[in-house]
């Protein structure tokens, strides 16, 4: 089980952010990946200093969708991967103690090759009055920011700039039949405040852009509402999602 960051233009707020997180859950960073976008040699080496601490960094084209792919080309076939964003600052479980980051992951992926899943995701929202102590199979949102993923190689690529996370997640809901989300911890991201990421381009015509290129694909799987005047896409209604124990 690896974990990988694709970042870019963010080699302060990545050891701020997530490098501290994994630190904390104890994650060895032997196991760690960063996919730096660079755009000269110069912009490459202020990320290449965090090989000192042990990390793997590896200069990525960029771009996240060009990244994700590298990403997918470095690992073989079948292997387990953790996504993370380079600003993720924690996370929050259903439980206030006991919360072990990669037993939570270990167990994600052995509930995927248990139910014949690829993708498997978190609560995309970090509030405990809101989640469960269980995980959902089926038609189901796997948000970016976090996620896990057996490595489908050459058999997928990203594409899409803005709702890249729903076209990963319509593509391996389709491809398997369903994609699991753990309800019992979610998270932790500011997106305003944080400079560069996908926000600094965000505009409202690459968003609709994206939307409407994935109705066009999923038109009976998926609806679009507008809200607080951006698209935001949803599975239809008539798709189930089932209660798995975890």
């Amino acid at each position: 089980m690896k974990f990988v960051i694709c970042s870019y233009n963010r080699p302060a707020l990545i050891k701020k952010k997530t490098l501290l997180t994994l630190a904390r859950a104890n994650i060895p960073a032997e196991s760690i990946f960063v996919f730096a976008g660079a755009d000269s040699d110069a912009d490459f080496a202020r990320y290449a200093v965090l090989e000192a601490d042990g990390y793997h960094v590896v200069r990525a084209p960029v771009g996240l969708a060009n990244a994700r792919n590298m990403v997918l080309d470095c690992f073989p076939p079948g292997e387990e991967l953790v996504f993370m964003d380079d600003d993720v600052s924690g996370f929050v479980a259903v439980s206030a103690v006991g919360f072990d980051l990669a037993t939570e992951c270990r167990a994600a992926f052995d509930l995927c090759k248990r139910e014949s899943c690829s993708l498997w995701g978190a609560y995309p929202v970090p509030c405990r009055l809101w989640m469960a102590d269980h995980a959902l199979k089926g038609a189901l949102f796997i948000q970016g920011c976090f996620f896990g993923l057996v490595n489908p190689g050459a058999e997928y690529r990203h594409e899409l700039v803005f709702k890249e996370d729903w076209a990963r997640t319509l593509f391996f809901w389709k491809k398997d039949g369903a994609v699991i989300r753990f309800e019992n911890f979610a998270p932790i991201q500011k997106f305003r405040g944080n400079p560069g990421g996908l926000t600094s381009i965000r505009t409202l015509e690459a968003e609709t852009l994206g939307a409407t290129s994935l109705l066009l694909q999923y038109s009976d799987d998926i609806t679009v509402r507008i809200r607080k005047g951006w698209p935001e896409l949803y599975f239809a209604k008539k798709h189930t999602k089932d209660r798995l124990v975890i």
